[in-house]
């Protein structure tokens, strides 16, 4: 998400939440460790890879715009292992770079599609060797497809997945296998997924009118989240290998999730996700945590450690990139501050307490946070 957008979309917090360090919340003693991660985010000029190494207490600036030439206004981030591929649009076509986040080998994907009115684009994601793009086609149709573009050798195969699409939703890509959400003109919810390697469509689940988030488990299984409307929501795991149901459960949470790909991850039966206020609100988002067992929903006081962090930075701060770090057990958050024509930011570390536990200072607003 472009950092500006954030500043112009939300009001200061210092107007909505003036008051005094006395009325601030109050946090225990924090238990959780700093963990070593990696962020990329922009200043006015220029966007930035910003590795932290927790026992050192030290980190590297990687200025991607004049290493790897990756536009300031580039569409889109995706990352696949420690690939990461910016998307941008330029002159009528589409381009990219590719980095990775670890070795810092890049590769320079110039013009790989030109737009024409044999087909609207949708979406692009990608794998370590393939490009992958949705589209309509041809232009102003509802026939619902994707390209695949073969990195190396420039080959274009063409799949068709439905007709009568009505709406298209950002793809997930995951060891091989391209996860699709789309809804049909009749309104039902359907989930594609394309074996990615023989480039075939393998199976077609429809779930009627049940609204599907969708994300990969860190065992590497599809998490299906199913809702209708209200808080009886529904969870079901797919079996990656087999796309076989392994479990489904009934859960009540009073917060409908966006179709689609959800920022999300699970853990010793609990679901670790962003929850998005309602607007205005003093922030956008906060981590949240969901008990299967309990059907306990906690959110973390964002508004109270925002207050905290303005007050101790003397500045207004906007929440951007929100990450759950299960090997310490604490939510990052990125934020961005405004000093002049200056833009600066950093990583808040959260427990899953609540517990603020730390504020590593950026000269750059970080907008992504690798996984």
């Amino acid at each position: 998400m472009n950092i500006r957008k954030l500043f112009c979309g939300v009001l200061c917090l210092a107007t909505l939440l003036g008051c005094s360090r006395d009325d601030a919340a109050e946090f225990e003693e924090p238990i959780s460790n700093v963990p070593d991660f990696r962020v990329v985010g922009e200043d006015i000029e220029n966007i930035y890879q910003f590795n932290y190494t927790a026992s050192g207490e030290t980190g590297e600036l990687i200025n991607l715009t004049q290493e790897n030439n990756v536009a300031l206004q580039y569409l889109e981030l995706s990352q696949v292992n420690d690939l990461l591929t910016f998307y941008s649009f330029s002159a009528g076509s589409f381009s990219a770079v590719q980095r990775n986040a670890v070795t810092g080998v890049n590769n320079q994907l110039n013009n790989f599609y030109t737009v024409s009115e044999e087909r609207s684009i949708l979406w692009g994601a990608n794998s370590e060797s393939k490009l992958f793009l949705g589209f309509f086609s041809p232009q102003g149709s509802t026939n619902f497809g994707v390209r695949t573009i073969d990195i190396a050798t420039d080959e274009v195969t063409d799949i068709n997945i439905a007709f009568n699409v009505n709406i298209v939703f950002q793809a997930i890509y995951s060891n091989g296998k391209l996860i699709l959400t789309y809804r049909d003109n009749l309104n039902s919810n359907k989930v594609a997924i394309i074996n990615t390697q023989t480039n075939s469509l393998m199976r077609t689940i429809d779930f009627g009118p049940a609204t599907t988030s969708i994300f990969i488990d860190d065992q590497g299984d599809i998490v299906i989240i199913l809702s209708e409307g209200d808080e009886n929501q529904e969870y079901q795991l797919y079996d990656f290998d087999t796309l076989d149901l392994k479990e489904q459960q009934a859960f009540l949470l009073d917060r409908l999730f966006a179709p689609g790909p959800l920022d999300a991850s699970i853990s010793d039966t609990k679901l670790f996700y962003i929850y998005s206020y309602s607007q205005p609100s003093p922030v956008l988002a906060a981590p949240a945590i969901y008990d299967f067992v309990n059907q306990e929903n906690k959110i973390i006081d964002m508004i109270g450690i925002a207050r905290q962090v303005e007050e101790d930075l003397e500045a207004n701060i906007v929440l951007s990139a929100i990450a759950y770090k299960k090997e310490a057990d604490v939510f990052l958050v990125g934020y961005g501050k405004q000093d002049g024509n200056i833009l600066e930011g950093g990583v808040l570390i959260i427990s899953s307490k609540g517990q603020l536990v730390d504020n590593i200072n950026l000269p750059f607003a970080p907008t992504y946070i690798v996984e």
